[in-house]
């Protein structure tokens, strides 16, 4: 990872992704266990990967820097949080099974 795509990931907009993201979890009723940002080399137009792992249950949504650095502005904060959800609610019955 570049210097630039680290700025990306460790920026406020990242953490505020990250804290929205727990706090959807918790929502939705999705125990946590870890978010983590890291990159994604297959998709080279959505380069940033959100990890969310729930009871060894894993999920990847990818974003663009746009997407994460508009997040706080609130141009793309619907779009982020839909993908979040989305995410999030693909792991109950997963969890289900468990």
């Amino acid at each position: 990872m570049n210097a630039e795509e680290l700025t990306v990931i460790r920026s406020p907009a990242a953490c505020q992704i990250k804290a929205d993201c727990r706090d959807h979890a918790s929502q939705v009723g999705v125990p946590l266990e870890s978010v983590s940002w890291g990159r994604d080399v297959v998709h080279t137009s959505t380069p940033f990967q959100l990890t969310i792992t729930a009871r060894g249950i894993m999920r990847q949504i990818t974003f663009t820097q746009d997407q994460i650095l508009g997040y706080p502005t609130g141009q793309t904060t619907t779009e982020v949080q839909e993908k979040i959800r989305a995410a999030l609610e693909s792991i109950l019955p997963d969890l289900e099974e468990n």
